[in-house]
């Protein structure tokens, strides 16, 4: 990938380091909040207690990412994004065993390892893959026809065959595929620029739940 590749592939995370493009970071907010949501109600955290938990969060981002260095070899955002998220996490953890009402005991404990359990990074990633294919897919679905959108969906979520994709659309098998890329580009396009890296290009495991 090319160095001019790879800056603008970063859109999204340039600009929320200006704190005048308000409108970046509300863009920001609202596609990474479901993640942050998601993964804390995965490791446990209380209901009640989700929607502060994600505020830390966003609040240590706008903090910090001017920052963040963008280098392949330290690691990308979203392994920077789970760092600080699983501190709050673990913070949030620590705190409820030092009330009188908390619990303590082995979930405390595991969330205070140094180290992420494997659990955790498997968890993470599939929710940031999940959601970066939920936002993607809401945009693209918009500025392509049904029936391109459809070749995609068979084929690629539903695991269609070409013809078989091909076959009920009324369209030839190389017209299938021809959709299916289309799509599939204008995606990686749309998740390169809000992550800063390209993800796989088939979806995550369950799709869009």
């Amino acid at each position: 990938m090319s160095e001019d590749h790879f800056q603008t592939s970063q859109t999204l995370l340039l600009r929320i380091r200006e704190p005048s493009d308000a409108g970046a970071w509300g863009e920001f907010a609202r596609l990474y909040t479901p993640l942050l949501r998601k993964f804390a109600l995965l490791r446990g955290v209380e209901a009640q207690d989700v929607d502060d938990l994600v505020q830390e969060v966003l609040k240590t981002v706008s903090q910090a990412i001017r920052g963040f260095e963008y280098d392949a070899g330290r690691g990308t955002f979203r392994d920077w994004l789970f760092i600080v998220t699983r501190s709050k996490v673990a913070r949030h953890f620590k705190k409820a065993a030092r009330q009188p009402s908390g619990s303590g005991g082995e979930t405390v404990r595991l969330m205070l390892e140094e180290q992420p359990a494997p659990e955790e990074e498997r968890d993470w990633d599939l929710e940031y893959r999940r959601r970066m294919f939920a936002w993607a897919a809401e945009i693209v679905q918009k500025e392509v026809s049904e029936k391109t959108w459809r070749a995609f969906w068979m084929m690629t979520v539903e695991e269609k065959t070409a013809a078989d994709a091909a076959k009920t659309l009324g369209m030839t098998a190389g017209a299938a595929y021809v959709a299916k890329s289309r799509v599939i580009a204008r995606m990686r396009e749309r998740i390169a620029s809000v992550a800063g890296e390209h993800l796989d290009e088939k979806p995550p495991a369950d799709g869009l739940k």
